[in-house]
């Protein structure tokens, strides 16, 4: 499965979350978003390719969180290409570019990240 052309805009929750699976994510723009932009978990090893994360200014969570804690013995595996990421982290927790969590191996190919520390 080839999900394509997607734009989630000032969600309230994460833009996109994968659980499992292989399906491969193309032309992605995430924007605004209120938790992760991009999240994904239980042993999801798809691929995406030409992602646009810009997180919400003083606000949003983590540009990606990736993990596979709840699934024993299958690590989330992607292979995210073609990426940039926006974030910043002077939410009211401190926020990441990237969460890599318990049960994550992948590849971060060819992406520019400016992510504000909140260290002004």
């Amino acid at each position: 499965t080839v999900v394509d052309y997607v734009q989630v805009h000032n969600n309230a929750d994460d833009g996109i979350e994968m659980f499992g699976g292989t399906t491969d994510l193309k032309h992605i723009v995430l924007t605004g978003n209120d938790d992760e932009s991009l999240d994904t978990d239980n042993g999801w090893s798809g691929r995406v390719q030409y992602l646009v994360i810009k997180q919400r200014d003083d606000g949003g969570d983590n540009g990606m969180e990736m993990s596979s804690k709840e699934l024993v013995g299958l690590p989330t595996n992607p292979t995210i290409a073609n990426f940039t990421m926006v974030t910043d982290g002077r939410a009211a927790d401190p926020s990441n570019a990237f969460r890599i969590n318990t049960g994550h191996i992948g590849r971060f190919i060819n992406g520019v990240v400016s992510h504000n520390s909140g260290d002004e």
